[in-house]
């Protein structure tokens, strides 16, 4: 959201053969259009920047950031009005520091369609948050293995050797409340001797101990990690110090998605009175260590890619301990799929879920590619 925060600004977002443009228009509100000229169908915009105007580059029509018309070359007539002629708007949400999207004007919003999600993130600070770094990937796979690897902590050992020094397998525990989302927690985190500590290092981040006491279950916010993934195509991981968001976007190949990265922190982690060279260091050495995670999740989800796709395969048993969370995310694009709301219920057990139905791995290269609800950006 950071990359669309002060007047003029302007974003172009590419999902499948849709095309869209939002704006950050003179009064600071954020729109969203279809980005195609009203006249003769041009795409209006290639790239973002900064600007006044949304110029044709067919036949020079002329539109405002908030979708007006305001100049079509030598149309000075009677029977034309150029209100009728505007962009076509697209519905917009803003939450959880995010730009959502929905082509379908009737579709109920965001939280209804999400029947509530982690709404705990609602208060989070995230306009105060600095954005540190963004990086784009464009993995072999399907956005679904992405998902699915992501919501899942069985795989951290053998794929993340840096990240199991301090998020280990067996403190991953379930943070999940009603809704169309995945949430679960490590916690503890263990100490490293890195920048990726708190103590010693940073401020814990304002707005952490809100998202903690409102969540479904409570954890100390000094040594927590929250991660949530958003149904369909959104994950967000709040460390104690930082945040940083995935969004997975799918493309017209079901074997290649767009998958955007932003890392954020909040100014108040700085420690007082701290250099800011040696500011600066840590807060790269920590966004170097996420994008150093994502690059090992993209390769060795674009390896499952190809594997499911073998066929010998035919799908595998989870570890009801480890990928309960991926069983979860399947139920819910089976849900979707079907339109038989199926997915599974939270029970209330000494463990937390009920795994007697967590059997079977049916395995997910499916090759639909259109995003399941919401557009996003």
């Amino acid at each position: 959201m950071q990359a669309i925060s002060k007047p003029g600004d302007v974003v172009v977002v590419d999902v499948l053969d849709q095309s869209f443009i939002l704006t950050c228009d003179k009064d600071k509100k954020i729109n969203a259009f279809y980005n195609v000229c009203s006249h003769r169908g041009a795409k209006l915009c290639k790239a973002n920047g900064n600007k006044k105007r949304l110029n044709c580059p067919y036949h020079n029509w002329s539109y405002n950031l908030k979708g007006n018309l305001v100049g079509a070359p030598f149309f000075d007539r009677d029977n034309f009005n150029k209100k009728d002629h505007g962009l076509k708007p697209v519905r917009v949400e803003v939450r959880f520091g995010i730009i959502w999207l929905n082509m379908d004007n009737n579709a109920p919003g965001l939280l209804d369609s999400l029947h509530g999600g982690p709404t705990e993130m609602l208060d989070y600070p995230w306009e105060e948050m600095d954005l540190v770094g963004r990086a784009n990937y464009t993995p072999r796979c399907n956005w679904k293995i992405l998902a699915e690897n992501f919501v899942e902590w069985y795989h951290i050992p053998a794929v993340h050797p840096g990240l199991d020094r301090f998020s280990k397998p067996h403190h991953h525990v379930d943070n999940q409340g009603d809704g169309k989302y995945v949430g679960f927690v490590t916690n503890p985190l263990t100490p490293t001797g890195t920048v990726t500590d708190l103590a010693g290092n940073w401020n814990l981040s304002p707005g952490q101990e809100e998202l903690a006491a409102k969540a479904p279950f409570q954890f100390d916010p000094r040594n927590t990690a929250f991660f949530y993934h958003i149904f369909p195509n959104v994950s967000i991981t709040i460390y104690p110090h930082s945040t940083y968001t995935l969004i997975m976007l799918p493309t017209n190949d079901p074997m290649r998605t767009v998958e955007k990265l932003s890392f954020l922190q909040h100014p108040g982690c700085r420690l007082a009175g701290e250099a800011d060279e040696t500011f600066t260091e840590k807060r790269q050495a920590v966004y170097d260590f996420v994008k150093e995670v994502n690059a090992e999740d993209v390769e060795i989800c674009e390896g499952v890619a190809k594997g499911v796709l073998q066929n010998s395969y035919r799908g595998g048993m989870f570890s009801p301990e480890h990928e309960w969370t991926t069983y979860r995310f399947q139920n819910l694009v089976a849900d979707v799929m079907t339109s038989v709301p199926q997915r599974p219920g939270r029970v209330q057990t000494g463990a937390g879920w009920d795994f007697s139905a967590m059997n079977i791995h049916l395995g997910t290269a499916m090759n639909d590619s259109a995003p399941l609800q919401h557009a996003l950006a």
